[in-house]
């Protein structure tokens, strides 16, 4: 099972619906990230978790009224997708390439999932000829609603060169030596204007999110570069074939993107000189220097050399919340794919 919900509860009712996160990472600090970044922008919007030790369940044994309040709960999930870019990308035009493969292919890998999880069921339901057989249990993981990549990246900035060798008597007047190695990640989200992906939107935000609902036939997909106020369109009653671009697959949906870029810092000369000389990845170069194992799925190269103030979750927390600009203020922003 590879999802995961922000509720405790896993009884769903007709008052809670889902905002599917699709997440184009395995990594445990990326998908931490990720869905500490989506509770803050979405947070008053989401139902209450249950309390520790709170029972679904009444002192009859009947399952609990959820609140009135209860809107929406997110969900995510994690796929394993390629970023059709090398192992470790250098500079800023192949490291966001990185992070919007990502993000489209866990985008349209949770598509895929959600399609033939609906045949599924609607075989079954067709098989046992019952009205009454429960053919929304495909719902209980809805289609996605955003995908978001996330693409760590190294800058090049030329210095000066002093000349020399460093302590370990590494000569400085080379490649390392006159260039200096920074360290940063773009990240990259993939969503719709429907209901759910402007549910976050600013109060002030003059996009009508409420017409999703009511079916709008508004078709925004040719008018994303005009000045307008927006309606937001259900994704859910557009036929999306995976195999063809989801941006031209369902004209009344409009793709966008949410794209941000983390700060950077300078990397340890030990670490540039294995990366520029060597052709050794970042997380491995990391580990040879610090004697560490693995770090890139931990705290990562920010989380050592802040002394852990810095996590690599913190570090991607801040950049995706950004990325999200585009989505809390969708009228002003039209990165269309």
């Amino acid at each position: 099972n590879n999802f995961s919900s922000s509720l405790s509860r896993q009884k769903h009712t007709t008052m809670t619906k889902q905002i599917h996160v699709a997440i184009g990472s395995k990594n445990p600090c990326k998908i931490d990230s990720v869905k500490s970044a989506f509770h803050k922008v979405f947070e008053k919007h989401l139902s209450p978790p249950l309390q520790k030790g709170e029972s679904e369940s009444d002192e009859q044994g009947q399952p609990k009224q959820q609140p009135q309040a209860a809107e929406y709960e997110l969900v995510f999930t994690s796929h394993n997708v390629p970023s059709n870019v090398s192992d470790q990308p250098m500079g800023d035009e192949e490291t966001l390439k990185g992070a919007k493969n990502r993000a489209m292919a866990a985008f349209e890998a949770a598509q895929k999932e959600y399609t033939e999880r609906k045949k599924v069921f609607q075989d079954k339901d067709r098989n046992n000829n019952n009205a009454d057989t429960n053919i929304d249990c495909y719902m209980v993981l809805g289609p996605p609603d955003f995908g978001i990549g996330l693409e760590g990246g190294i800058e090049i900035r030329s210095t000066q060169s002093s000349g020399g060798s460093d302590n370990d008597g590494n000569d400085n007047d080379d490649e390392a030596g006159r260039q200096e190695l920074w360290c940063m990640a773009w990240m990259a989200i993939v969503g719709t204007n429907s209901a759910a992906c402007t549910l976050a939107k600013h109060e002030s935000s003059t996009f009508n999110g409420e017409a999703a609902d009511a079916g709008s036939n508004t078709n925004l997909h040719s008018n994303t570069n005009s000045n307008h106020t927006g309606t937001a369109v259900d994704r859910e009653d557009c036929n999306t074939n995976i195999n063809t671009n989801i941006a031209s697959s369902c004209p009344l949906v409009q793709f966008k993107w949410g794209l941000s870029k983390t700060a950077a810092f300078p990397l340890p000369q030990k670490i540039s000189h294995l990366i520029l000389h060597e052709n050794v990845e970042l997380g491995d170069a990391d580990d040879m220097v610090f004697k560490r194992v693995n770090s890139k799925q931990g705290s990562g190269t920010v989380g050592l050399l802040t002394n852990h103030i810095i996590t690599r979750s913190d570090y991607y927390d801040h950049a995706i919340v950004l990325a999200l600009i585009s989505f809390i203020w969708p009228e002003h922003y039209s990165f269309q794919l």
